[in-house]
């Protein structure tokens, strides 16, 4: 019995021996794939532009020269508006040509009107009687705009662009000393304090039942003095003060920037007491050290030796217009108006914004 189990053993083992021999005729299985050789790769940064339309529908003035050209009244042609930041083509006066305006202001005060010929003794003179006539010290509104909350966006010089109010290179305005879109080295950030407080404004309305333009279209003089398209009219003009304040500080001293300025933003609201000596040693010494630009609309722009400069420059205009109610402070902003329908005129311009991109790409 013994010797028959052994058999059926052994006689097993050979039937599964010979049943996983392979055969001759089985496929020869497939090659395994041999996974592509992997270059070495670098990491890169890219700057890729956007281009978000900023609309803008009060105009900053820019200069002096600007601000004794412009007044509530005034019609411009269309082809002015393609440069908005600069002086316009000479001015029609001609009563012959233009219809009386009645201007008014914001302002609570005796001098309810002033009707006449748009000129700009007629503005500067209805003016000086509601300057001298305040009594109330009314503002039209206050903005103070920072970017304490996340200094960590960094951005170029052009990004001011919006906050002014017109596409031009901010070199011409700021003193850069380079192209508003040049990167600002990466070991620095750009920390900005924007106070516009807008004390009254002057206003214009429409001749009753006329057009401000007396000819008719078809004269022939009409094209010369108000152009082939739509004329437009600054139907107002903001008064005020209006600054941007641009510092540069490397980044190990940005919060104790940021400090110094929240400390300053809360000195300038203590309106009867405001003085930039009641700030800490400390906070002066940081504005002292720190690099600084600043445009102050209505204004011929300044070159500051450092953020204190500008600061002092600031309170003190600041603090003037609050307080000194006869004050008026200078033209900041003006709006303009489409003249046959007197509807407000906007433009817009694509402000450019650059983010840095990281990505690996194959090593050459």
């Amino acid at each position: 019995m013994k010797n028959k189990f052994t058999l059926a053993l052994l006689f097993g083992v050979l039937m599964f021996a010979s049943c996983s021999k392979s055969s001759p005729n089985d496929p020869t299985p497939p090659t395994p794939p041999v996974p592509p050789t992997i270059k070495d790769s670098i990491t890169i940064t890219r700057t890729e532009v956007s281009y978000t339309p900023t609309p803008i529908s009060e105009f900053p003035i820019l200069s002096s020269t600007m601000a004794s050209s412009l007044y509530v009244g005034r019609i411009i042609k269309d082809s002015d508006t393609s440069n908005l930041s600069s002086t316009f083509s000479v001015p029609v006066t001609d009563t012959n040509n233009i219809n009386k305006v009645t201007i008014y202001t914001t302002l609570p005060t005796d001098a309810i009107s002033s009707t006449g010929f748009a000129s700009y003794a007629l503005n500067q003179n209805y003016l000086n009687t509601i300057l001298r006539n305040n009594a109330s010290g009314q503002m039209a509104g206050i903005k103070i705009e920072d970017n304490f909350g996340n200094p960590n966006i960094q951005f170029r010089f052009n990004t001011f662009r919006s906050m002014v109010g017109a596409d031009v290179d901010m070199n011409s305005l700021f003193n850069l000393g380079f192209s508003d879109t040049t990167t600002v080295d990466k070991k620095n950030k750009i920390i900005y304090l924007q106070i516009e407080y807008t004390k009254f404004r002057i206003d214009c309305e429409p001749p009753i039942y006329k057009d401000f333009i007396k000819i008719p279209k078809t004269n022939s003089s009409y094209s010369s003095l108000f152009g082939n398209g739509e004329p437009k009219i600054i139907s107002s003009i903001a008064y005020g003060v209006s600054y941007i304040i641009a510092m540069v500080a490397d980044s190990s001293k940005t919060n104790d920037l940021i400090t110094a300025l929240k400390s300053y933003k809360q000195e300038i609201t203590n309106a009867s007491s405001m003085d930039y000596n009641n700030l800490s040693t400390s906070d002066k010494a940081i504005f002292k050290s720190t690099k600084g630009y600043a445009i102050a609309l209505g204004q011929d722009q300044k070159k500051y030796a450092n953020a204190e400069d500008i600061l002092i420059d600031i309170t003190s205009g600041y603090k003037k217009i609050i307080n000194d109610l006869t004050y008026g402070g200078y033209p900041i902003r003006y709006a303009l108006s489409n003249v046959s329908s007197f509807t407000g005129y906007s433009k817009t311009f694509n402000l450019a914004q650059y983010r840095e991109v990281t990505e690996k790409v194959p090593k050459n």
